[in-house]
Order: C-alpha cells, then sequence, then structure tokens
C-alpha cells in the first residue's frame, strides 16, 4: 500500500513530465532545430526574441561545437571596437559576452557531454531542453526540502504551484535566460541544508555539495553575492549546533572549487581573472570588476547600483505583484494574515504538524531577502520593451523569481491547514483554488503583452524578415541597427545602432575601406533631420529604402549621399 510521500512523490514526478513538455513550448518547431530552408549551416542558428539570450546561445553554442570562447571580430581595428551586436562587448579584438559567463560555461559543459554522445545534430535540441526540463525537476527538490522543514502536506502543496507560478512558468519557457538555473542551484543549495533538519547531522559529501550549489548560484548571477552569503550566514547560525571546523572545512572546498572556476572563466573571456564584460575595455582590454560595472563605485554596484528610491519600489511593487500577478499576491496576503492570526490563537489539536519556531524563522529569513531585492531591484526604474509597460517579460520578474518562490511555502501551509482542519472539503476547496490559479497564470504566461503566444509569433516573423534582409546584404557587410541583431548576427556583422560619436566614426572608417554598410531600423519620416545631419557631419548619408516590413525599413548607407 502507498503511503503518502509516495503518493506525492509519483504526482509531482508526472507533473514534472507534462510541464517539461509544457515549458518548450515555443520550439515545438523541430524542423528550425535541425535544418534550414535558407541557410546552408548545420545545426542552424535559432533566433531568439531578447538579446541576452541570443548572446548566451551564440557563445555557448562555440563554447560546445568548436570549443571557443570569444569570436575573433575582423572589423574590430577599424571600426574602433563598435562592430557587435547587443549584449556582447570587444576584448582584444575578439567578441566576449558582456554578462553571465557562467551561465555560459556550465549549459555548455552539460551540452557537450550530450553532443559527444548523440552528435552535433542534436545540439540545438538539447540546448532548448536543458533549462526546461531542470525547470521542472525543480518542484520535486522543493518538495523534498520543505517535508523537513514543514511536513508532507505542505511540501506538496507548494511545490505543486511551482509548476504554475507565472514567473516560473514564463521563464522556464526561455532557456537562454539564466535565471531560472540559479534559482534551481539556490533550490539545490536549500535542499542540501534540508538534511540537517532531518537528521542533525550530514555527511563530508552532503557538506561539500551545499558549497557548491551556493557558489554555483554566485558564477551565474556575481550580482546576488550579498544576500546569498548573508542567508548562507543566518542558516548556519540557525544550525549551529550541528557545524563544526571538518563541516567548515568540506563547505569551503565546494566554495573554493567555484571560485577556481570563476577565476578562469572571467580570464578566459575577459583576459584578467578580475575581467568583466559590463566594465567599459580600455585600449581593446576588459576593464576589471573592482572599478566598478558601467561607471558606478565598486562597493556602490554591490550593495545599491540603482541607489535608494521610494517611489521606484513603489511603482515596480504595485505592477509586478499587485496588477501583473494580481490574484496571486491577493492570495499571498490574505494567506499570511490568516497565518499570523493563527500562529497567535493556535489550536494544537487542529494542526500539530506545523512548527511555530520553524515557521517564524522561515518568515524572518523570508522577509530579509524580500526587503534586499525590493530595495536592490525595486530602485531600478527602466523597461525592457519599446512600449514603456511591465509585463511579464520584464527583467524585474527574474530578479525577483527569487521571492515568488520563497512566497509559496505560505499557500503550502495554508492550504496543509485547510485540508487538515476541513478534511475532504478543505483538500478540494484547496485543488479548486489551485486549479483558477493555474487557468489565470496560463492567461497571463500565454495571452498577455509579451505572453509566450506574442513571442512565438513575433519569431516566426523574424525568421522571414532574415531572409530577405540576407538577400540585399552581402556576406561581409555589416548593418548598423538597434534592434534587429538578434535575428541577423551572426550571419552579418552588426553596429548596434547610431548612438555615440564613436559609432558615427566606425561607419566613417567602414566605408572609407570600402566596406558595405547598411542601415535597418525604424522608418525615417522628412521631419527626422538630426540623423541626416549628424551624417552629413561623417561625410556619409542613406540611399534610397532597399526593403522594408511593418515600421522597419533597410537602407544602405554610402558617402556624401545625404538623407534621400
Amino acid at each position: 500500500m502507498f503511503n503518502e510521500k509516495r503518493i506525492y512523490t509519483i504526482i509531482l514526478s508526472s507533473c514534472s513530465l507534462i510541464f517539461f513538455f509544457v515549458y518548450i513550448f515555443l520550439y515545438t518547431d523541430l524542423d528550425r532545430l535541425v535544418s534550414s530552408k535558407s541557410l546552408s549551416i548545420s545545426p542552424p542558428f535559432i533566433i531568439l526574441n531578447q538579446p541576452d539570450e541570443a548572446m548566451n546561445y551564440f557563445f555557448i553554442r562555440t563554447f560546445v561545437l568548436e570549443s571557443r570562447f570569444r569570436v575573433p571580430q575582423a572589423y574590430s581595428e577599424i571600426a574602433f571596437s563598435q562592430v557587435h551586436p547587443r549584449s556582447s562587448t570587444v576584448i582584444e579584438n575578439s567578441l566576449a559576452p558582456i554578462g553571465f559567463p557562467g551561465f555560459i560555461i556550465l549549459c555548455g559543459l552539460l551540452l557537450k557531454i550530450l553532443v559527444f554522445l548523440f552528435g552535433d545534430s542534436f545540439f540545438n535540441i538539447f540546448a532548448i531542453s536543458l533549462t526546461p526540463f531542470l525547470a521542472a525537476l525543480a518542484p520535486l527538490f522543493v518538495f523534498f526540502s520543505l517535508r523537513r522543514l514543514f511536513e508532507e502536506k505542505t511540501a506538496f502543496f507548494s511545490a505543486l504551484l511551482l509548476y504554475i507560478m507565472p514567473a516560473w512558468w514564463y521563464y522556464a519557457s526561455r532557456p537562454f535566460q539564466h535565471n531560472t538555473i540559479f534559482v534551481f542551484f539556490l533550490i539545490l543549495f536549500l535542499y542540501m541544508y534540508s538534511f540537517f533538519l532531518e537528521q542533525g547531522k550530514l555527511s563530508s559529501v552532503k557538506i561539500f555539495f551545499m558549497g557548491l550549489f551556493l557558489s554555483l548560484c554566485v558564477y551565474i548571477r556575481s550580482s546576488e553575492v550579498l544576500w546569498l552569503f548573508v542567508l548562507a550566514g543566518a542558516l548556519c547560525f540557525l544550525s549551529r549546533k550541528f557545524w563544526n571546523f571538518k563541516k567548515y572545512f568540506y563547505a569551503s572546498l565546494g566554495v573554493l572549487l567555484v571560485l577556481v572556476l570563476f577565476f578562469a572563466t572571467q580570464y578566459l573571456y575577459y583576459g584578467h581573472p578580475l575581467g568583466s564584460g559590463y566594465v567599459v575595455p580600455r585600449n581593446g582590454l576588459a576593464g576589471l570588476i573592482t572599478s566598478g560595472p558601467q561607471g558606478i563605485p565598486f562597493l556602490q554596484a554591490l550593495v545599491a547600483p540603482f541607489g535608494w528610491h521610494p517611489f521606484a519600489i513603489f511603482y515596480n511593487v504595485y505592477h509586478y505583484f499587485g496588477v501583473l500577478f494580481w490574484p496571486w499576491s491577493l492570495s499571498f496576503v490574505f494567506f499570511l494574515i490568516s497565518l499570523i492570526f493563527f500562529l497567535y490563537r493556535k489550536d494544537p489539536t487542529k494542526c500539530q504538524d506545523i512548527s511555530s519556531k520553524r515557521l517564524y524563522s522561515y518568515l524572518a529569513v523570508f522577509a530579509f531577502v524580500s526587503l534586499y531585492l525590493l530595495l536592490y531591484y525595486g530602485s531600478w526604474s527602466f523597461f525592457d520593451n519599446l512600449a514603456g509597460k511591465p509585463s511579464v517579460a520584464s527583467s524585474h520578474v527574474r530578479y525577483f523569481l527569487p521571492l515568488y518562490l520563497g512566497a509559496l511555502p505560505f499557500f503550502g501551509v495554508f492550504f496543509s491547514w485547510l485540508s487538515s482542519y476541513f478534511k475532504r472539503i478543505g483538500f478540494v476547496l484547496s485543488i479548486l483554488w489551485i486549479f483558477g490559479l493555474s487557468l489565470l497564470s496560463y492567461r497571463v504566461v500565454f495571452n498577455s503583452f509579451e505572453g509566450l503566444n506574442h513571442i512565438k509569433q513575433t519569431v516566426s516573423s523574424y525568421y522571414n524578415w532574415q531572409k530577405e534582409i540576407l538577400f540585399y546584404v552581402e556576406p561581409g557587410a555589416v548593418i548598423v541597427t538597434q534592434y534587429a541583431d538578434k535575428y541577423l548576427f551572426p550571419h552579418r556583422d552588426i553596429i548596434p545602432g547610431l548612438t555615440s560619436d564613436m559609432s558615427f566614426q566606425a561607419v566613417q572608417a567602414l566605408l572609407d575601406n570600402n566596406k558595405q554598410v547598411f542601415y535597418y531600423d525604424l522608418k525615417l519620416n522628412t521631419d527626422d533631420r538630426v540623423l541626416g545631419e549628424n551624417m552629413q557631419r561623417y561625410g556619409f548619408g542613406l540611399l534610397a529604402p532597399l526593403w522594408s516590413v511593418q515600421d522597419l525599413e533597410l537602407r544602405r548607407i554610402e558617402k556624401n549621399t545625404g538623407l534621400r
């Protein structure tokens, strides 16, 4: 006869299998993954919807299939290192990712093994499946972790909700965004820590993996180092009676291993163990992390890179919690108030399996992480889309993933209490509540502004536009474009817009060296004279449009032609 734990494990395992296929929705067109009708490249390059994704994919692919880290950029010397797509930079005349090299290496190492076993032709299939696979696996580790902190039913409901949490669902379906894998390793760290709660002592191997998984989180997103190690320190304090020198030693070994990997990665991509793509290169060499990214002092970049802006925090909380995910936010507030009321008026005969001390400890840790992330990222005011609207695709949603995830146990505790107190009726109400949340999540994930359906249609259009543009633009030419690099690179070299004097000088230098340069951007009108005046100042201009689609047009740039 099955026990409760086994039943929950079977249900969650089945959900993991189902949601793995749900999460790969964006890439169900296998024909585009294994062959290209217009380009003789095998496996073909996948078109992605966002520059970070496109560059992560490009450098993962380069590492796996070509065993290279950086890619030589032929025009870097004559074009002042301005020829590169967004989310990349030029270091020592070679293209390098501007950020997330740890994510690139980790994914690349796993994919290298799979490609070695099954062949290069399967690279794209494995590449788009890795993040969805780990995302589908994560709820099982959430279950195994939380059942040691609370009890089986709380852990089950919390894990079940993770599959359908809209932020998790959405980014599980965006395989080259690194945040999902960052959170996955955070879950593995907490999973290893949870053994303290059950056994009181851990083997040296588990202690080693605790340090390893925590450090891999930092390896993927080094900007999270402060709160992650404060979190680790708090957890060590709460379990201090189980720690000794030997345990600290093995945990440090895991940290040290990743630290060596971190320095090696920075050296391979940026030419220095402390090099960074976010620091402006000088004389072709990468800037150092200690210089502070993007002109911000290092200490400020570590603690508060965007300052502290209460109005911005309020705006972001309102939109990325209150508006975007309002059913979840309202449920969370209701559950939290109910649980606080329950803890103050607790009747041990009603819910004996909930430990008030552990719940209070969890609430304190969750409050710290939430406050830090809200202060750190909430103070940042920006939009990822041209419409200037908050959406499920906004960077803030990715940044707040640990916060969304951390709220789920409060849902789980409430549903556990509901099903324990009201028995079968309570369990049915809990399932109906979860089903209602799943329907609302589906609407946000698929049918909202920048939802998956919208992205799938957009990317499909990009394949058609790419074919047309490559027909007009010969190999070896450079295209000046602010937004189309994600579907034109690496087939053509890119200058990411005429946004600075240096970019104008780069175009001028390319033309002086008899290189073909094209302009592909928003359509110009007769009142738009600023661009033409700037071009005239550098001795070149635009010819008549060669091709146009929607609000975009392709023009050739030539010397001394003016804006026509």
